[in-house]
């Protein structure tokens, strides 16, 4: 199955939807079919920030706005 993720830099900072906490969010889709791609879920960080660019790598990394990241 193929998926796309997608990061909303503003729905955190306006409070919105599963992001109105402030936590980072990643909202999944899978396309699979490119004519009707669904709404599978998302993904909820730990981390109060501003989500920003989204690099796909084994595990998935992400760039958080006024956050340090840290292994």
């Amino acid at each position: 199955m193929t998926y796309l993720l997608l990061d909303d830099e503003l729905d955190e900072q306006d409070k919105q939807g599963p992001a109105a906490e402030g936590f980072t969010t990643t909202f999944i889709f899978s396309v699979a079919n490119l004519e009707a791609p669904v709404n599978t879920g998302y993904y909820q960080s730990s981390a109060k920030s501003i989500d920003h660019n989204l690099y796909v790598s084994l595990p998935p990394f992400q760039r958080l706005h006024c956050s340090i990241l840290t292994k």
